[in-house]
């Protein structure tokens, strides 16, 4: 979408580095800015001026969060009016308040001190050239209620434009604590240019500059009414320093330009269906053309995800071909199966081909099976197996999938979503929500519930950290509990968690006569008892317990205590 103003959300301008900060202004030709007036947030009007000298002409001046009585609004903007008098050139808006739910306002007294605001500090200011605002809420209903109309009137008669934010964990508006969409939606039904005054996204796991893309590829579908976007932000923010920009996120970003031509070039990964990535393999799957349901909807009729496992444990279901292998044989199995569900009338229903749209491969494939605008019967319930799109992750039983496969799971579903074909908080499903199945298995905890409820990049995180395996050792998220050194050498080369199991402890210390010092370290699994002998030579040092010995020993009489 052109004409979209691109430039930061000034956190902690007072910095000391203020000249690395507006190198970072330059090199994403910010044309707007939106900076805290309150003198607390370390920001001084000849910075202003700088912004401007650095091409910034649009400046949102947002005040308070959650006073915007017009004693306050004039306090925090009186330092100002200097820098506002000697640039006529700069379209100057007035913000009234941030995040106003989040401060923890009454929502009605909020509007009602906008409202006296807005009615009497513009025509006191004696600026006509002034824009005033008002930024909406996180939350819907509030959001609803500040724009309400009432005895007291609408803040709508009184502002030029509109200020939202829009968060989310791995895209713009996927989550992140937020209604984001549907307030920028309601925002722009408004009539008002609207102007998105903060907007990150929290995912720690992506380098900066895919971020930074991220950005570009929403500000091409960003709805119509969106003027100008304030990426948060400029300056060290230690809460969070994930939301901060950096100079290979701004040199990515000043490549979005007011022509075509000059834009990120479009990508390959956008021509099939507006997902990136998806590889193309159906025509390497077996079809029946005899088969069902035989029928397509168009695309503008699809909405929502269903995910799926394959069930039964997939063998190497971490190696790409194998899982491939396994996608080709469901394909065979669904033109086999008899899809009628009346076994009695004497008919066979057979599929016209592989039920599942996409597949995610354990690298984070992302395979397209069957023409997206394809009925496809396997999701079991109506309307879903034919307006819903069908992934399919290819693993079965208690496996779980690969990082890889979450991460592209996540991106094939912000990716349909974001074509306006349902909302992450509700529209993505697991396949037994709709149907009696215990599909998709693990699927659900690992990512459906956590993709709804906007945390997926969070546990996408916390399972890499949880998971990483390194050369002597390996963290177990199952029981707790870490198997390193000498003792994963020997877990891993002798038969692992088939012969060993779990680990129930870490490495700990017990009292042995027989060991150097009196202790041994040992460790405990499900299955066996590993116990550390450093006198011994190698591969001798690590025994295991003679559990069945010991058994014999605590039953036998004469070995018992006669007290």
């Amino acid at each position: 979408m052109s004409g979209i103003l691109v430039g930061p959300a000034v956190i902690r301008a007072g910095e000391p580095d203020w000249e690395a900060n507006r190198a970072i202004v330059r090199a994403m030709r910010a044309e707007i800015a939106r900076v805290r007036t309150p003198i607390g947030f370390g920001f001084r009007p000849e910075r202003l001026t700088d912004l401007i000298t650095d091409g910034v002409r649009t400046v949102l001046l947002c005040g308070e969060d959650g006073d915007v009585t017009p004693e306050r609004t004039w306090q925090d903007l009186a330092r100002w009016l200097p820098v506002i008098d000697a640039h006529p050139e700069v379209r100057w808006i007035i913000e009234l308040g941030n995040e106003p739910d989040i401060a923890g306002v009454d929502i009605w007294r909020h509007r009602y001190d906008a409202l006296q605001t807005l009615r009497r500090l513009p025509q006191a200011l004696g600026r006509p050239q002034l824009q005033w605002a008002v930024s909406l809420p996180c939350n819907l209903a509030q959001t609803r209620d500040l724009l309400a109309r009432d005895e007291h009137g609408c803040i709508l008669d009184h502002v030029d434009a509109i200020c939202a934010h829009v968060y989310g964990w791995y895209d713009l508006g996927d989550g992140g604590g937020g209604d984001w969409l549907r307030i920028l939606d309601l925002a722009v039904d408004t009539g008002r240019p609207v102007f998105i005054s903060e907007a990150g996204i929290d995912d720690r796991a992506t380098p900066r500059p895919e971020k930074a893309r991220r950005y570009l590829r929403w500000l091409e579908t960003a709805p119509a009414g969106v003027a100008g976007v304030c990426f948060w932000g400029l300056g060290i923010w230690e809460d969070n320093p994930t939301y901060e920009l950096t100079m290979e996120m701004a040199y990515v970003l000043g490549r979005w330009e007011t022509t075509p031509e000059q834009r990120t070039p479009p990508t390959e990964e956008r021509m099939l269906y507006g997902i990136r990535g998806l590889i193309d393999r159906r025509g390497e799957l077996p079809r029946n053309p005899n088969g069902g349901p035989g029928t397509r909807v168009p695309l503008n009729q699809k909405r929502g995800v269903v995910i799926h496992y394959n069930g039964p444990e997939v063998p190497n279901h971490t190696d790409s071909a194998a899982a491939w292998r396994q996608v080709v044989n469901d394909a065979h199995y669904h033109i086999a199966k008899d899809w009628d569900e009346d076994p009695t009338n004497g008919r066979v229903l057979s599929g016209d081909g592989l039920m599942y749209h996409i597949a995610i491969g354990p690298a984070g494939e992302k395979w397209l099976c069957r023409d997206i605008e394809s009925v496809l019967w396997h999701c079991g319930a109506w309307p879903h197996n034919a307006t819903a799109l069908s992934i399919l992750v290819p693993l079965g039983g208690d496996q779980r999938a690969t990082r890889e496969q979450l991460i592209a799971l996540a991106e094939v579903c912000d990716d349909w979503l974001h074509q306006g074909r349902g909302t992450a908080a509700r529209d993505v499903w697991g396949h037994q929500e709709l149907q009696p199945t215990s599909c998709p298995g693990t699927l659900m905890t690992d990512f459906v519930l956590p993709y709804r409820a906007g945390t997926i990049w969070e546990e996408i995180h916390k399972r890499t950290k949880e998971e990483a395996t390194v050369a002597d050792g390996r963290f177990f998220p199952e029981t707790g509990h870490y198997v390193g050194h000498g003792f994963w050498e020997f877990w891993r080369d002798n038969g692992g968690l088939m012969i060993f199991g779990y680990p129930l402890t870490d490495e700990i210390e017990e009292p042995d006569p027989k060991a150097p010092g009196g202790r041994r370290v040992v460790q405990y699994f499900e299955r066996a008892v590993f116990e550390y002998h450093p006198e011994n030579d190698p591969p001798y040092r690590v025994l295991l317990r003679r559990l069945g010995a010991e058994a014999l020993a605590r039953n036998d009489p004469t070995n018992r205590n006669p007290f």
